[in-house]
């Protein structure tokens, strides 16, 4: 056979191999011939040879089974070795030896195991389909496909271990049945596990199956419920424990975490804390510290960097990012102290400013010579980093000849200069916080050599012992001398960018930092913290731009400032800022200057602000010539506790679609999420009739039950007498209204992304009325907001009886922010219209971004009168459930819908894919 690297055919010698199949099949072949074209990676002459062999031998006894040999070896021709080829070849023969119909599945299903290039896993499915194959395809079927959804997750370890366990439980004489049930089981529960501990925490579920292969579906209950946070040898240990534990009854229960005994033994066992658990409270404890509202992230959710080092604790200034699981420590609490220790250190950057970074300050300051520019720097002015519209922080390490090594230094010095402050101000956290980097301090995961990790302990943990004749330890103690001179407990961010530029000499002399221009490679520092520079530039882009614009409009005024300061102050804003208000807070708040003759209140009174506040486009929902149905209803006092009759004016607007690109571009993109949500649903859709089987009477009988009623008989022992089946023709009667806030909040864009909570909520919306198309479930759809008592805006999109036509779809696609939050007379125009339907099931989704909020309508008054709504509501048996998103979960929700009636999803990307999940849920019989 001729080695793989036999030079590439044109489309020419194509045609010439391919003759004798255009003979037999012209239609196989012209297909054959244009992919072979297409292909990236242009098979060799034998390996075509091959194909055309191969598929005529199989096409004159079974074509259908030539044609699959033919797609298969077309797939891996090119791509695979000839040796992988013969082996699927050899493969699809032995399957021949039981049916061609299996050699069939073998030829489709053992692709994707060839691509694999691991002869371990080839061996195992050949023994499975020897073993499975003679029971017939569909049993086969089920099985292959159960180990193709664990390769197409890259999960190829837990393949092996998944055919393992099928073999496994065949050999425990398992029935056909069961294993048609038992292999997706598998399948799904192994991929349940999370990838990067999926591997480990199969292993012991192989341990589990070749005991008892009925265990394992008790085995995937109790991971799911607690067990999944056991490390690596506890997990182990559980199992061996359960394993241990007596009948079949006792492990299945000790496994499952329904046992007494099985829950003692996880907690005992369990030392690994999900961050999960904790979000909550790390998020109360950081507000009480800061008064700001700081939000905890799994670093699963960390904006992507190119060239980014190992993911670590870190914060961006919007978000603290923590690792989802925490087992550094020995019990429970220490991992549970652990991670308020990580977060109250990622919180000292908001609190010390180290976000604020001022380039022109820190030139006024410490060192003007620097900032004009370094040598590398004067040498190409058009370097990356900086121009006008990059961040203080990168034009700082720009000013260095080795703009990493300045980083490095900066990402030390200002780690010590935020713990001098947590000794001033948290001397008992502070404490805390010494002891656990100390414990956390790894020596041996240093690129280079230990100069890092030596300044570490002596800038952040304040550690001697670096004093010598050696260069690296003669930099070290300068650093820390320069240090130690100019850092106290009140020293701004710019006093570490100063330690930087005066130490950086030395370091560099002493020919540190060699490693980092040679690669992106980090030192790594306890727990993988690091302050991460990029992402808070990328963070602060928007208001570092703005607060650039206002800088020069103000130095053009003759006012002097700051930019980090104005970002500071942009920052600090919730409400979008006016001109009278800006100009109020830069008087109020120190952050300008002037050195005239005139008064700063004098010059801010004549500074024209107008293009730095650009004329937005008028949302108004209401033309002045537009006619619209108007609806009066009550709203409920707090304050009287009674209804103020015709208190609210409703003003119901029938959208034009102007957008009709919007929806099918969501398709497209989310195509994979919609074909999951459409299989889905259609589970959800019932059969025209529905079969009850053995009943005492019924419209013919059951051959099962005949069938055990004769062996009953045979073997003298009393029959059963539900010999009949029934049929019952089943239909589903759901009707739901979906009711969203397109309150002006919703265009606030999202962390590190272009799109605004509408744009996501909207996207969520396409998805939701594919998924109630699928299921054919009824169904209508608005948007509501308001501006006082006489103007809440409804936005019909959809009404019950209107088909999902283009015109719905370009509406969905129109929608915007409008004004306020005004969510009491909305849903009780929305009750109205679904209690006038029609159905057994009514259901109301309210979709909103927050608590209700308008003129006069806010806190306890607004939220007693959505109450009052929603009791309305149920009392029309319509039920009620909200969907809370882009928000931290507050005990007001649970006083507004009632703790089990509303969801509150924390990450609003996660919106397109829970909002049909969470109505799945809802409405399933």
């Amino acid at each position: 056979m001729p080695d793989h690297v036999d030079t590439p055919l044109d489309s020419f010698d194509y045609l010439t191999i391919l003759e004798p199949l255009f003979l037999v099949e012209p239609e196989l072949a012209d297909r054959i011939y244009r992919e072979l074209c297409e292909k990236t990676s242009p098979p060799t002459l034998a390996e075509v040879q091959l194909l055309v062999e191969h598929t005529l031998n199989w096409l004159a006894d079974y074509p259908e089974l030539g044609k699959a040999v033919a797609t298969g070896m077309l797939k891996l021709a090119g791509i695979v070795s000839h040796n992988w080829q013969e082996q699927y070849v050899s493969a699809v023969e032995a399957g021949t030896g039981i049916t061609p119909v299996i050699a069939r599945s073998v030829a489709e299903k053992f692709i994707a195991i060839i691509q694999t290039g691991n002869i371990r896993l080839l061996e195992l499915a050949r023994s499975v389909v020897m073993t499975i194959g003679p029971w017939g395809p569909y049993p086969l079927g089920q099985v292959m496909n159960a180990l193709l959804a664990l390769l197409e997750a890259e999960a190829e370890y837990a393949a092996e271990l998944f055919l393992q366990m099928i073999l496994a439980a065949c050999r425990q004489q398992i029935s056909e049945r069961e294993l048609i049930r038992y292999a997706p089981l598998l399948s799904r529960g192994m991929l349940f596990c999370q990838p990067e501990k999926r591997d480990w925490q199969v292993t012991p579920l192989m341990r589990v199956v070749e005991e008892d292969y009925s265990l394992a579906h008790a085995f995937f209950q109790g991971l799911e419920k607690g067990a999944a946070h056991l490390g690596r040898k506890d997990l182990q240990t559980f199992v061996a424990r359960a394993l241990a534990a007596g009948d079949h009854g006792k492990r299945r229960r000790f496994l499952a975490l329904e046992s007494r005994m099985g829950i003692d033994a996880c907690r005992q066992l369990q030392t690994m804390v999900s961050l999960a658990s904790l979000t909550s409270a790390l998020n109360r404890y950081l507000f009480a510290r800061s008064g700001q509202a700081v939000a905890v992230r799994s670093l699963a959710h960390l904006p992507k960097s190119p060239g980014a080092p190992q993911p670590g604790p870190c914060t961006d200034g919007r978000f603290i990012y923590l690792p989802a699981e925490m087992a550094t420590g020995a019990t429970v609490g220490e991992n549970q102290l652990l991670y308020r220790i990580l977060a109250g250190l990622e919180l000292a950057c908001w609190e010390a400013g180290t976000f604020t970074f001022d380039l022109q300050r820190f030139g006024l300051m410490y060192g003007p010579e620097l900032v004009a520019g370094g040598r590398e720097a004067k040498k190409d002015p058009a370097a990356p980093g900086l121009g006008e519209n990059s961040d203080d922080f990168s034009r700082f390490f720009r000013c260095f000849p080795r703009p990493l090594l300045a980083e490095e230094l900066l990402q030390l010095v200002e780690q010590g200069r935020l713990i001098c402050f947590l000794r001033r101000h948290y001397p008992g956290f502070a404490k805390q916080a010494d002891h656990w980097l100390a414990v956390g301090l790894n020596w041996r995961a240093v690129p280079g050599g230990s100069f890092w990790l030596d300044l570490y302990r002596c800038l952040v943990l304040g550690l001697g012992g670096c004093d010598g004749d050696d260069p690296w330890l003669r930099a070290i103690a300068a650093v820390r001398r320069i240090f130690e001179e100019t850092i106290t407990s009140s020293s701004p961010v710019e006093a570490a960018a100063a330690v930087v530029a005066e130490s950086y000499p030395v370091v560099a002399a002493a020919g540190v930092g060699i490693e980092l221009e040679k690669a992106y490679c980090r030192p790594a520092y306890p727990y993988g913290r690091r302050l991460r520079f990029d992402l808070m530039a990328r963070a602060f882009q928007p208001q570092d731009e703005r607060a650039r614009e206002l800088h020069g409009l103000l130095a053009e005024a003759g006012i002097e400032s700051f930019k980090g300061d104005l970002k500071q102050l942009l920052l600090e804003q919730d409400a979008v800022l006016t001109p009278d208000v800006l100009k109020n807070l830069l008087l109020a708040s120190g952050k300008a200057s002037v050195s005239g003759s005139k008064t700063l209140k004098d010059l801010l009174a004549e500074l024209d602000l107008s293009s730095f506040f650009p004329p937005e486009q008028s949302v108004a929902a209401v033309g002045l010539d537009e006619q619209v149905p108007t609806f009066w209803y009550d709203e409920w006092s707090c304050h009287l506790h009674d209804y103020l009759r015709d208190h609210v004016k409703l003003l119901q607007h029938q959208r034009v679609g102007i957008d009709a690109s919007f929806y099918p571009e969501v398709l497209q993109h989310h195509h994979g999420l919609v074909r999951r949500i459409r299989r889905n649903f259609e589970m959800l859709r019932p059969e025209g009739l529905q079969m009850l089987r053995h009943w005492p009477e019924g419209d013919s009988f059951d051959y099962d039950a005949l069938l055990d009623y004769a062996i009953d008989r045979r073997l003298r022992r009393t029959p059963e007498e539900r010999l009949y089946c029934k049929r019952l023709k089943v239909e589903r009667d759901v009707t739901v209204f979906l009711l969203i806030d397109v309150s002006s909040s919703t265009k606030n864009k999202l962390a590190d992304s272009r799109k605004t909570i509408l744009e996501v909520e909207k996207e969520a919306i396409v998805l939701f009325c594919e998924a109630l198309e699928r299921v054919g479930d009824c169904f209508a759809i608005a948007g509501f907001s308001g501006s006082g008592r006489l103007a809440a805006e409804f936005f019909q999109l959809k009404d019950f009886a209107e088909p999902l036509n283009d015109e719905v779809k370009s509406r969905i696609g129109a929608l915007r922010p409008e004004k306020n939050t005004r969510m009491g007379p909305a849903i009780r125009h929305a009750t109205s219209k679904l209690a006038g339907y029609p159905a057994k099931v009514k259901l109301l989704i309210v979709l909103s971004d927050g608590l209700p909020n308008d003129q006069d309508y806010s806190q306890e008054y607004a939220i007693e009168d959505c109450r009052a709504a929603i009791r309305e509501s149920r009392s029309h048996f319509v039920h009620v459930h909200a969907v809370t998103v882009n928000a931290v979960n507050s005990p007001h929700f649970d006083r507004l819908y009632g703790d089990v009636h509303h969801t509150v999803i924390a990450e609003v990307r996660d919106l397109p894919d829970r909002l049909p999940r969470i109505y799945r849920a809802l409405t399933k019989q």
